[in-house]
């Protein structure tokens, strides 16, 4: 503040008035003659000041920008406070208080520009992003400054962080229940922001709000198969027909689209409480183009596969029942003998005899559609349905109390819902067999800020933030009238592997159809409290922000919703394969639909749970301090640091399971053994082994200097850390631990190998082999060091292998970060025009939190030195010196060794140095 000499103004009265709402916020300018009005919202206001002894000023047209500072110097004139100076231009576009880059663009900017309506969902308010400098597309909203592979930036409603654990800079939860509409305009960071952020990049929203009087508007956006042209040349060109028959195109592709949006704003008491409130309701309908798939012919589903034969020369089945007999009668030379059916009343070749054939199977393959042609493949040409429905509804209420204290409550929620099922990118059968789930999303994001003015230089803001992520996804087929135990089948744990209809894959040979979906029914709830608070002190030269964010972050997610996934059975051809003349399986013969059809299951598995729900648990406390300094008139300095600390996961009741490379392994005696989290039998007595890193300063550091009145010099420095989700969590697909092996069953049914004979069968007709149930299994959980490992034996049964993941104690711990600088030029060409001129660098760490070294199967680098050794088994000799290759390694590097003495077996092929 200073007179037209350049003399500071002490202890001024500020003014500053919003246009649209009359609601005035006053400060007093300190003895240096500085000032700060914070927070305002955006909006254009008019500026008044007053000093005794000078003539009232008052500069009208200044728009504030969310997370924007403006600059404004009033120099004042001798006279009366009864005069007044008024100054009606907008300041110029200069930003002389910070080196922050990025952008704002308005609701009036974007709502004007081309946005498409899209099967994908209604209009989004975070598409144009990338129109701003720095932002590249990728991840969910954005690329900041080619750091990482997106979702590494911070995404803001109104100041409160929208962080989630399983994706940061996630647009679901603005796009799903945030319109256009609604938002007054959007901010984007890419360099040089304050110590109140976070992020490697940040985006925030504002929120439109009511004022002194009633604005409203309705929009209604359409795209319907009407509308549609048909294209150039389409109308002309021959296209296949649902019924497998050629021709000219007799109607387009059904697509349905609209849109409906209604907003109102207005005062409920003027100058004091006001309202705003936004309802948008999107519905798409269409059919994808039609796509061919293999499914079983007619007489193939009876057991006749005479055509398939034909087609295919030696492609033959056999029986897999008369093995033994055949066998024995071929003195002991393994064979089969062929399928010999009933065809127009004589014995045939390839066909199955009604009475082997599998009830269950038949009741399985009933629902098959009709096939569209004559063809043994690509005989089923059929388009998904597809739907989505999109319902978002924005409130807000801002209530002045008083001057000193004004509160502001948001809501938004969104509901996503995809009728008839959600297919994700896959081609699939119709029901039951498609891999289609029935998912509805939930998107809430509530928020709260209270404002209180102690004194004219200092001011708080408190903030809370509740963001929450709701997706269950539902098998269609579960708890309904089609389901593996309505079919017959038997010995199945309870949960999805009964109450849902059985998959089906079919490999091997030729010819094979297309598989029978069970897609897992699960959930997901992501839940994130943000607990925020600001206190602004201005003092002399200085405006000192003291801040801190306190986060609570949730992802709970089943594996499944019940204590077993939906069964799946796999028919291989080699079931009804032939043998050669030495016993061999013929793998020219055999068709896996045949296996099918006689129930001979090649193999399956159970998974049983004895938990549903796993909470994954995150905290981020981020305290930082800002000191914005007026050096002097023209020189600005920006001095900020911020302490990220961030816990890595844990789950909330301990359920996951890692892998130690020190502990000693009870199968094999040696190092390296999984164990478990929490207390108990082979616990760590621990909720993580990943530790916490305590180090993540930020510091910010940045000028202006407004070298001359029409050109400004600035320049930052910053480290910007992110949490990624969780600690390195989107990033790595870690973001809910290192999963709960040892903690379920997977007890699995595998065939003979070389024998051909399938794991089960699942037939009553099949005499002394019939059997309609799975086989005994144990589904008891063990929290056993030795789960799930394999090379070695239990009861005389190798157990199946399972890997297990490997947290990394110090990289798991390591949240990712940028070091950004920027420098450039600002220059006023006009009142309304600036060319800004910067350089920008960037320097990424810790983008992907993966586990390193010999965990990730990588070699040391001192063994290296081995060279060419290292490709020799450690128990072979070299004949030029006679020794043995371990002991060259030894003559190398001293005292190294064989993890265990059977590896210096020269015949076993795994052994290596």
């Amino acid at each position: 503040m200073q007179d037209a000499t350049g003399a500071v103004i002490p202890n001024a009265l500020i003014s500053v008035r919003e246009n649209a709402t009359g609601v005035v916020t006053a400060r007093q300018a300190t003895g240096s003659g500085y000032y700060v009005i914070s927070p305002l919202i955006p909006g254009v206001y008019t500026v008044t000041v007053l000093a005794p002894g000078f003539q009232t000023f008052k500069q009208e047209n200044v728009t504030v920008d969310a997370l924007a500072t403006v600059g404004l110097n009033p120099h004042l004139t001798i006279g009366s406070q009864t005069e007044t100076v008024t100054v009606s231009t907008a300041p110029p576009a200069l930003q002389t208080t910070n080196a922050t880059l990025g952008g704002v663009i308005e609701n009036q900017t974007y709502s004007e520009l081309p946005l498409q309506i899209t099967s994908g969902g209604p209009r989004d308010p975070t598409s144009f992003v990338t129109l701003l400098p720095g932002v590249n597309s990728g991840g969910r909203s954005g690329i900041f400054n080619g750091a990482g592979a997106g979702n590494s930036n911070e995404m803001y409603i109104e100041g409160v962080p929208q962080t989630t654990v399983d994706s940061q800079g996630d647009n679901r939860k603005l796009n799903q229940n945030l319109s256009i509409e609604a938002v007054d305009q959007f901010q984007v960071q890419t360099s040089g922001s304050s110590a109140a952020y976070q992020g490697l990049g940040v985006e925030n929203y504002s929120i439109k709000q009511g004022t002194n009087t009633f604005h409203g508007n309705a929009n209604f956006f359409i795209r319907n198969t009407v509308l549609d042209t048909w294209g150039y040349t389409q109308p002309w060109v021959v296209v296949t027909r649902s019924d497998g028959t050629s021709g000219l195109p007799t109607k387009k592709n059904p697509e349905h689209q609209d849109e409906l949006s209604l907003s109102l704003g207005g005062p409920i008491w003027k100058d004091k409480l006001f309202f705003f409130a936004n309802y948008d309701r999107y519905h798409y309908n269409g059919v994808t183009n039609p796509t061919y798939q293999t499914i079983p012919t007619v007489a193939a589903q009876s057991g006749d596969f005479t055509a398939y034969a034909a087609a295919n020369p030696g492609y033959d089945i056999y029986d897999p029942t008369t093995v033994a007999a055949c066998t024995a009668a071929n003195k002991g030379v393994t064979c089969a003998n062929p399928f010999m059916g009933i065809k127009n009343g004589l014995p045939t070749k390839d066909v199955i005899p009604a009475g082997e054939i599998s009830p269950i199977s038949q009741a399985m393959q009933k629902y098959l559609p009709p096939v569209a042609n004559a063809n043994l493949t690509n005989n089923y040409l059929s388009g998904r349905i597809t739907g989505l429905q999109v319902w978002g509804f924005t409130g807000r209420i801002d209530y002045n109390l008083s001057p000193r204290q004004q509160i502001a409550l948001i809501s938004t929620s969104g509901v996503k819902h995809i009728p008839p099922y959600d297919y994700g990118a896959t081609s699939v059968l119709p029901f039951p067999y498609t891999n289609g789930t029935l998912v509805t999303e939930t998107t809430t994001t509530d928020i709260v800020k209270h404002t209180y003015t102690f004194s004219p230089h200092a001011v708080n803001q408190l903030r809370y933030g509740l963001t929450r992520f709701s997706a269950p996804v539902k098998n269609a087929t579960d708890g309904g009238s089609i389901t593996a135990t309505t079919l017959g089948i038997g010995n199945l744990p309870v949960g999805q592997a009964a109450s849902t209809f059985p998959g089906a894959s079919f490999s091997g040979g030729v010819d094979a159809p297309a598989g029978f979906s069970a897609p897992s029914g699960f959930h997901e709830g992501v839940n994130t409290f943000t607990l925020g608070d600001e206190f602004q002190l201005t003092r002399g030269h200085h405006s000192i922000t003291f801040g801190g964010t306190y986060q609570w972050l949730q992802f709970n997610q089943s594996i499944v919703d019940s204590p077993s996934k939906p069964l799946s059975l796999a028919y291989n051809a080699t079931s009804t394969a032939g043998y050669s003349t030495a016993g061999a399986i013929n793998t020219k013969s055999g068709l896996a639909y045949a296996s099918f059809l006689l129930g001979a299951v090649d193999s399956s598995s159970i998974y049983v749970q004895n938990f549903s729900t796993l909470g994954a648990r995150y905290k981020a406390f981020s305290p930082y301090v800002q000191d914005d300094y007026k050096v002097t008139k023209k020189l600005t300095l920006n001095l900020g640091l911020r302490w990220d600390l961030y816990t890595p996961f844990h789950e909330v009741q301990d359920r996951w399971s890692g892998f130690s490379p020190t502990l000693i392994n009870a199968a094999t005696g040696t190092p390296g053994s999984l164990f478990f989290m929490g207390n108990g039998s082979n616990g760590c007595n621990c909720h993580t082994t990943v530790n916490t890193w305590y180090k993540n300063f930020g510091p910010r550091l940045g000028f202006a200097y407004q070298a001359l009145p029409r050109t400004v010099v600035r320049g930052s420095f910053a480290m910007m850390y992110t949490h990624s989700g969780g600690v390195g969590g989107s990033s790595a697909g870690n973001y809910n631990g290192t999963g709960q092996v040892g903690l379920t069953a997977s007890p699995a049914f595998a065939d003979s190998g070389q024998g051909g004979q399938p794991a089960f069968y699942l037939n009553s007709n099949l005499g002394a082999l019939s059997n309609t149930a799975i086989p005994a299994y144990s589904s008891a959980i063990s929290r056993s060091t030795t789960s799930n490992t394999g090379n070695y034996l239990v009861n005389g049964v190798s157990p199946t292998a399972s890997s297990v993941s490997y947290a990394d104690p110090y990289l798991s711990g390591r949240a990712p970060y940028t070091v950004g600088i920027n420098f450039g030029i600002q220059q006023l060409l006009t009142q309304n025009l600036t060319l800004s001129v910067d350089y920008v660098e960037n320097q990424s760490h810790f983008l992907v939190a993966n586990s390193r070294g010999y965990y990730q199967d990588q070699l040391p680098p001192q063994y290296q030195a081995l060279g060419s050794l290292l490709k020799q088994l450690p128990g072979g000799t070299d004949k030029t010196t006679g020794l043995t290759y371990l002991a060259e390694a030894q003559a190398i590097i001293p005292g190294i060794a064989l993890p265990y003495p059977p590896m210096a077996d020269p015949q076993r092929p795994s052994a290596r140095c």
